[in-house]
């Protein structure tokens, strides 16, 4: 979902005429965007088959609690 974003803000930095606020703000929606995906990506506890459960839960900070 990221990469079109990164790719449209090198077009606007780029080949247009436009203010370097406008592809600056696209290029951070495409950033927030990548790190959610790679965080989500990392902390999937369902990679593979023979891994332990991971149980997380957020109140103020990460815990996690892995149930064998």
């Amino acid at each position: 979902m990221s990469i079109p974003l990164f790719l449209g803000a090198g077009y606007m930095f780029i080949f247009t005429f436009l203010p370097y606020v406008y592809p600056f703000i696209i290029f951070l929606i495409g950033l927030y965007l990548f790190f959610k995906g790679a965080l989500r990506y990392l902390r999937n506890p369902h990679k593979s088959p023979g891994w332990p459960m991971v149980q997380n839960f957020h109140f103020l900070w990460l815990n996690t609690d892995e149930i064998e």
